[in-house]
């Protein structure tokens, strides 16, 4: 594992400035926090897509890393990003992606999870977000997206964390956490535009680990097993060409899941732990293709779960 976390100590240092750029800075701009350049910027939007507060972790991340010389500031931009959030969550038609007053399920889904995880964490306070926090808990009650299911597990975890915050009755969250994971097949893929994608897999892995951390749904554990899998299998059998496997071209595996049922003793195998080596035991030198993603996608979930595998090998080794 020591050669795979010099890889992701790399690629993650490599990141953070670009992901840096994406955000404005600027403490006296009315834009503080906004995480869509093409809109605050270069102005080629009408509106921020919300989605891409998700870049807002990848920093709460690196800010609790010791080696960072400007931890207050990277905090200031967590509160910042936070509460640019909340004001736009706030808008008619919120959870814009793509199309303006769009209202739509993946804005929604995504950029929830991620300011809530950090009002879980204790980085920016409830009563700061509450309102936002309260309307997206609503919509993501009312909505359930049949066609991508990494999406719907990603809004039912942004649930959860919501739910946690506030000690709601969590019968409406355990109705749909099993209506959720019922749709997962025997072989252990969800449907994803009709048929299984192993890159939105290791999505849904992803969130299905923060899924079962704060719920401790025996269920949830069973469709990390199924889904990690799955994944192994697939990898393995295609040798690292993973795009012919992928839906829609999503020629990529986030590494956080797969890394988290690695480091689990009732799901590691040897045959996970190749799936892992073929990926990411490269040299720091090598092409990847984490090196051809660009920096809106950066901001999404891949950089996100980047970070989070290179915190996660850190505190593993350290703790050894």
């Amino acid at each position: 594992m020591k050669k795979i976390k010099s890889f992701f100590d790399d690629r993650t240092k490599k990141m953070l400035p670009r992901i840096l750029t994406q955000i404005c800075r600027d403490p006296s701009s009315s834009y503080y926090g906004c995480c869509d350049r093409n809109w605050w910027h270069y102005k080629i939007r009408d509106f921020p897509s919300i989605i891409l507060q998700q870049a807002i972790l990848v920093i709460s991340i690196s800010s609790e890393n010791k080696e960072i010389e400007y931890k207050n500031y990277l905090e200031d931009i967590v509160q910042a990003g936070c509460l640019f959030w909340q004001q736009r969550a706030l808008r008619y038609r919120s959870f814009e992606e793509y199309y303006p007053y769009e209202d739509g399920y993946p804005p929604l889904a995504f950029s929830t999870l991620a300011i809530s995880k950090l009002c879980y964490q204790g980085k920016i306070e409830y009563n700061n977000i509450s309102d936002g926090l309260n309307k997206a808990s609503h919509k993501l009650q009312q909505k359930f997206e049949k066609d991508a299911f990494n999406q719907q597990i990603v809004g039912t975890t942004a649930l959860a964390f919501i739910n946690k915050i506030t000690s709601k009755d969590t019968d409406i969250l355990a109705r749909l956490i099993s209506k959720t994971l019922n749709m997962q097949t025997e072989n252990g893929w969800f449907i994803e535009y009709g048929g299984p994608d192993i890159g939105y897999l290791s999505v849904a892995l992803d969130s299905l680990w923060d899924l079962y951390d704060i719920t401790n749904n025996p269920q949830c554990y069973d469709a990390i097993i199924k889904s990690t899998n799955f994944i192994t299998k697939k990898i393995n059998q295609l040798n690292n060409n993973l795009m012919i496997f992928n839906s829609r071209n999503t020629n990529y595996v986030l590494p956080y899941g797969i890394l988290r049922s690695f480091y689990d003793s009732q799901i590691y195998s040897v045959e996970l732990e190749e799936a892992i080596s073929s990926i990411f035991d490269i040299d720091v030198s090598s092409t990847h293709y984490i090196d051809s993603i660009d920096d809106r996608y950066l901001c999404h979930y891949i950089g996100t779960s980047f970070f989070r595998a290179s915190d996660l090998i850190n505190k593993k080794i350290l703790n050894q």
